[in-house]
């Protein structure tokens, strides 16, 4: 996550020294709101994540991060008053159907991993 975090600063701040300086982002007003959107949106998730990874597989925990969108979604429908259209509700049943789906699925077991290792 740091190097994400670090990779992604350089990029802006590269961004920024050709538009200039963010008045809006260091007004003291926003500060607030910046610093709860760093912490509640992206390192809260983040480390929840992690924790679940100790959890579960990890192939189980990236099939059901892609829940993330629709969660989304409804988020917004319940407290924004957003609204989805049709194509966008057949989205959300086919990727909560795929998520059931995959997640219904056997791992195989250990011994047909490593026949399989042997003959590759």
């Amino acid at each position: 996550m740091l190097r994400g975090f670090a990779v992604a600063s350089v990029f802006w701040a590269g961004v920024q020294l050709v538009r200039g300086r963010p008045q809006t982002l260091l007004d003291p007003v926003f500060v607030p709101g910046v610093l709860i959107l760093a912490v509640f949106a992206t390192l809260v998730p983040f480390l929840l994540f992690l924790w679940g990874l100790e959890r579960i597989r990890a192939s189980r925990a990236a099939i059901t991060s892609t829940v993330e969108p629709l969660a989304g979604a409804v988020f917004a429908f319940a407290w924004l008053g957003q609204s989805l259209g049709p194509g966008q509700l057949v989205g959300a049943v086919v990727v909560v159907g795929a998520i059931a789906a995959l997640q219904t699925q056997r791992p195989p077991s250990s011994d047909v991993l490593v026949e399989r290792a042997i003959v590759e």
